[in-house]
């Protein structure tokens, strides 16, 4: 004797069917979770550097004053970075930032300073002028004085010569 049994085949794979459903869905849900986990993990891992970009591009554009105001929540961040190599890399850029804010300042100090030395040379220059001006009036003065004392000798020369001459011919 022999038996069969016989089972509809829907009812012979349907916990078979409902396992594969369930591992798919497993798999599609564990894939989308790592891929969700891989882009947070990504962007906390790029926006120090896209922040750095930007503070960069912003100092670059010559906005040094903007980005010197933002410079406190850079060091808050860098202080919350887990990643040593971030954290080092915003603690280099507030330290660039801040010196190269100090070295401008120099700059434009001595830009003033130049200015002011400018100014004292140039009021110099025109005082020399002044003074040279008087001094060139002056020698003209002193050389016409001359002239006309000069002219008086001769003259008083010539009055002394005939004076002379007039007492030699009396006394003759």
């Amino acid at each position: 004797w022999s038996s069969v049994v016989v089972f509809p085949e829907d009812e012979l794979f349907a916990a078979l069917r409902n396992l594969t459903r369930r591992v798919a869905s497993m798999g599609a849900l564990g894939f989308a979770g790592l891929f969700f986990l891989a882009f947070v993990l990504m962007r906390r891992m790029v926006r120090p550097i896209e922040w750095i970009t930007l503070r960069a591009d912003q100092i670059a554009s010559g906005d040094l004053i903007g980005s010197m105001s933002s410079l406190d929540a850079v060091e808050q961040t860098a202080a919350r970075l887990t990643t040593r190599e971030y954290s080092l890399l915003a603690r280099s850029f507030i330290s660039m930032t801040r010196s190269l804010n100090a070295l401008i300042g120099q700059v434009r100090e001595s830009g003033v300073q130049v200015s002011e030395t400018s100014a004292e040379i140039a009021a110099s220059a025109r005082q020399l002028e002044v003074t040279a001006a008087e001094q060139a009036a002056s020698t003209h003065e002193a050389s016409a004085t001359s002239q006309e004392i000069s002219k008086r000798s001769q003259t008083l020369a010539a009055t002394m010569k005939e004076v002379a001459e007039v007492a030699a011919n009396t006394a003759d």
